[in-house]
């Protein structure tokens, strides 16, 4: 036989059944309290550096980041993370991706900077076929959460919510 085949399969059947939506609320839940913290410290435009793609990183960038770092190396198995700050790093087992998350770890940066209130975490998984699981945002300041899942439909703070029957 083949062991890596066996491995293989026994790393997608781990891989199927993670709960992305419990994942996400508890990267939102702990990206929130830091992100809110640092905002009302009166600390909100505390530059640490430059991103990945050009633009200045703040403070509550990277420790968002670092959270969803964090917890994505709990779940033991490959994740390509795609993130603003640090670009493209591999997560967990250092196998073939089995999903690919891409993050805003502060969606709104601007808004966080100057003292507006709305500003969120951006989460998008997709499996190793980059098909789409699931899509994940927080509003930090009001904790709305907002999600869909693939072949579930779209919540807002756990209940449906669809577009508009009227044109």
């Amino acid at each position: 036989g083949c062991e890596n085949c066996t491995h293989a399969k026994e790393l997608i059947e781990m891989a199927n059944e993670i709960d992305w939506l419990k994942v996400c609320k508890t990267i939102g839940e702990k990206a929130a309290a830091e992100i809110l913290k640092i905002y009302r410290s009166g600390e909100r435009k505390k530059e640490i550096g430059q991103g990945a793609g050009g633009d200045i990183t703040i403070e509550a960038d990277k420790k968002s980041e670092d959270i969803i770092i964090s917890e994505l190396e709990k779940l033991n198995v490959c994740i390509n993370l795609i993130s603003e700050e640090r670009g493209e790093i591999k997560c967990g087992l250092k196998e073939s991706p089995v999903f690919y998350v891409i993050v805003d770890p502060l969606d709104g940066s601007f808004n966080f900077k100057n003292g507006i209130d709305y500003f969120g975490i951006s989460i998008a998984v997709l499996n190793s076929n980059y098909e789409y699981v699931m899509g994940y945002i927080r509003n930090i300041v009001s904790g709305d959460e907002y999600y869909a899942l693939k072949g579930e439909g779209a919540f807002k703070n756990g209940n449906r919510i669809s577009t508009s029957k009227r044109s």
